[in-house]
């Protein structure tokens, strides 16, 4: 593809723009960082069973890894028509 054909839509005519391919993980960034902050705050109350602070970091670990991904996916740009919203490949 050239540059002009970049230039409009193939459905609709309309003009293209750069826009992020996925949302950003709003969500996971805001369970990460509650469970982060209650992990902090029930320390000392969890503390008496290490299977549990075993679990909790496990958690975190495997939600830290979605949200690395999540951002990942995010940082990406794909065309996209400003009218029909279709993606351009």
């Amino acid at each position: 593809m050239t540059s002009s054909d970049l230039s409009d839509c193939p459905l609709c005519g309309g003009p293209l723009a750069w826009r992020q391919a996925r949302p950003y993980p709003v969500l996971l960034q805001l369970l990460f960082g509650l469970s982060f902050v209650a992990f902090l705050l029930l320390l000392d109350e969890v503390r008496r069973f290490p299977g549990a602070v075993w679990a909790w970091c496990a958690a975190q670990v495997i939600l830290g890894a979605f949200l690395v991904r999540g951002r990942l996916q995010a940082k990406k740009r794909i065309l996209r028509c400003i009218r029909c919203e279709q993606a351009v490949r």
